[in-house]
C-alpha cells in the first residue's frame, strides 16, 4: 500500500513539472510573439507610410502633368465631350491623392507634426478641384497676361504640394527614425551599428497666422512669445533626455554606437565645402548662422 502512494505521489510530482514547464514555456512564446507582432506591426506600419507618401506624390504629379497638357492645348472650339475627359484626366489622379492622405492622417495627440502637414496637403488639392473649374471657364487659347498668370498660379499651388509632400512629409517620416525611434520600434535587434554623424538638423517651427496675432494685445502677445520660448527649451530637455534614454537602450541590447572623430567630421566638412560655394551664394550669412548654432550641440 506505502508503495502504492508514494509510486501515485511520485508519478503526480513529475505531472506537475511537466505542467509547470509547459506553462512556463507557452508564456515564453506568447511573450516573444506579442514582441515580435509589435515590430512587425511598427515596420509595416513604417513601410506603409513611405509608399503612401510616394504614392501621393506621383498622383499630383500625373494630375498637374495632365492640368498642363489640357490647358496649354486647348484652343476654345473643342467638343463638350473632350473638355469633361481633359478635366476628368486632372481631377482623377488629384482625387487619387485625397484618398493616400486620408490613409496618412493622424490624431493631433499622436503626431501633431504630420497632422499639420495633411491638413495642409488637403487645403491645396481642395483648392485644385475648384481651381479646375475655374480655368475651364477661361477664354482659350491662353493668350492675355491674366490668363498666363492664372494658369500658373495652379502650377505653384502643384509645386507647394509636392514641396510639402518631399520637403516635408517625407522628412518628417525619415526623421523619426532617429535613435528614439529605433528603439521605439526595435529596430537595434537587426540594426547593429548606429551612426551619430550630426549630417543634418531640421528645426522645430512655431507659426502663427499674421492676421490673427493681429487681433491679440500687445501683452497677450508677448506671453504668447514667452511661452513659445519656454516651449523651445522644454523640447530640447526632454527630447536630450529620451536620445540618452535610447542610446543607453540601443548600446546595452549590442549595438555598435560610431561617433566620428574631429579628423572625419572636418574631413566630411571639407568635401562638403564645394556644395556651398556653388549653392550658398547669397546666403552666407545665413550659413554662417546655422552652422555657429550647430558648434553648441
Amino acid at each position: 500500500m506505502s508503495e502504492s502512494r508514494h509510486r501515485v505521489s511520485f508519478q503526480t510530482i513529475i505531472l506537475v513539472l511537466c505542467l509547470v514547464i509547459l506553462a512556463s514555456t507557452l508564456t515564453v512564446t506568447l511573450v516573444f510573439l506579442n514582441k515580435f507582432y509589435d515590430i512587425a506591426g511598427d515596420m509595416q506600419d513604417s513601410i506603409s507610410t513611405y509608399q503612401s507618401i510616394d504614392q501621393l506624390s506621383r498622383n499630383i504629379n500625373d494630375s498637374e502633368d495632365a492640368y498642363q497638357s489640357f490647358f496649354l492645348g486647348l484652343t476654345g472650339e473643342e467638343p463638350p465631350e473632350i473638355r469633361s475627359r481633359g478635366k476628368q484626366n486632372i481631377l482623377t489622379p488629384l482625387y487619387k491623392a485625397m484618398a493616400e492622405t486620408n490613409k496618412l492622417m493622424v490624431d493631433y495627440d499622436k503626431n501633431p507634426e504630420r497632422y499639420f502637414l495633411i491638413n495642409a496637403i488637403n487645403s491645396g488639392l481642395d483648392y485644385l478641384e475648384n481651381y479646375v473649374s475655374y480655368m475651364e471657364s477661361q477664354q482659350f487659347p491662353l493668350n492675355a497676361e491674366t490668363e498666363f498668370s492664372d494658369y500658373y498660379w495652379g502650377i505653384k499651388v502643384y509645386s507647394y504640394l509636392n514641396g510639402y509632400c518631399y520637403s516635408q512629409l517625407l522628412s518628417q517620416a525619415v526623421r523619426n527614425d532617429s535613435l528614439a525611434s529605433i528603439t521605439n520600434m526595435g529596430d537595434y535587434e537587426a540594426a547593429k551599428f548606429y551612426i551619430l554623424d550630426g549630417h543634418t538638423r531640421v528645426p522645430e517651427i512655431l507659426l502663427g497666422s499674421v492676421a490673427a496675432l493681429k487681433k491679440v494685445s500687445a501683452e497677450d502677445l508677448a506671453i504668447i512669445k514667452q511661452c513659445a520660448k519656454d516651449t523651445e527649451e522644454f523640447e530640447k530637455t526632454k527630447w536630450a533626455e529620451k536620445e540618452k534614454q535610447s542610446e543607453k537602450i540601443v548600446r546595452e541590447k549590442g549595438t555598435t554606437v560610431i561617433e566620428l572623430t574631429p579628423e572625419v567630421l572636418a574631413d566630411f566638412q571639407s568635401r562638403m565645402a564645394p556644395l556651398y560655394t556653388k549653392y550658398g551664394k547669397g546666403y552666407e550669412d545665413i550659413i554662417k548662422q546655422i552652422q555657429d548654432i550647430g558648434k553648441k550641440y
